[in-house]
């Protein structure tokens, strides 16, 4: 068997030809990993915009922006309707789902929370999760009780 021997650089290469190769590989490497990331961010800005934020930057966009006393108007009336609609759901003794609720609520809460120059308060949207919350366990603990109450009289709820 053959030993591998090390043979002597060639003399004919030309230094030259060679830094211009390398320079052409890192160039090559450089624009490559370039056009990567660009990708990777504009994915990943596509898709965290789609899931996150789908509907309401572009109608925060179409709609344009709002001042400060109409900001404050709407506010009002997204707490006025999330208390108004937890005080049916109990009075109603939970009859209905709220998701079709909420799910609208946010995307009007979003939407207006980026067309106002002001940020809203952020006691508003802890209002809406802490009222989530609330009508959730009362249909696991007291909604049933309620529906029975209401059953073993005969009566409907108002």
């Amino acid at each position: 068997m053959a030993e591998p021997t090390l043979s002597p650089p060639d003399a004919t290469r030309d230094p030259r030809r060679s830094r211009a190769g390398r320079t052409g590989r890192i160039a090559a490497t450089v624009v490559y990993l370039l056009v990567v990331a660009y990708m990777c961010f504009v994915g990943f800005y596509a898709v965290i915009k789609g899931v996150y934020f789908p509907a309401e930057a572009e109608v925060a966009e179409l709609e344009g922006p709002l001042d400060h006393e109409a900001c404050v108007d709407q506010a009002l009336a997204l707490r006025t309707e999330a208390l108004e609609r937890a005080a049916h759901h109990v009075r109603t003794a939970g009859e209905g789902s709220l998701d079709a609720f909420f799910d609208d609520w946010d995307k009007r809460f979003k939407t207006l929370s980026r067309r106002c120059e002001k940020p809203l308060p952020a006691d508003l949207e802890r209002l809406r999760y802490g009222l989530e919350t609330m009508l959730a366990r009362f249909e696991r603990e007291e909604g049933r009780r309620a529906r029975r109450v209401l059953s073993e009289l005969g009566a409907e709820p108002h």
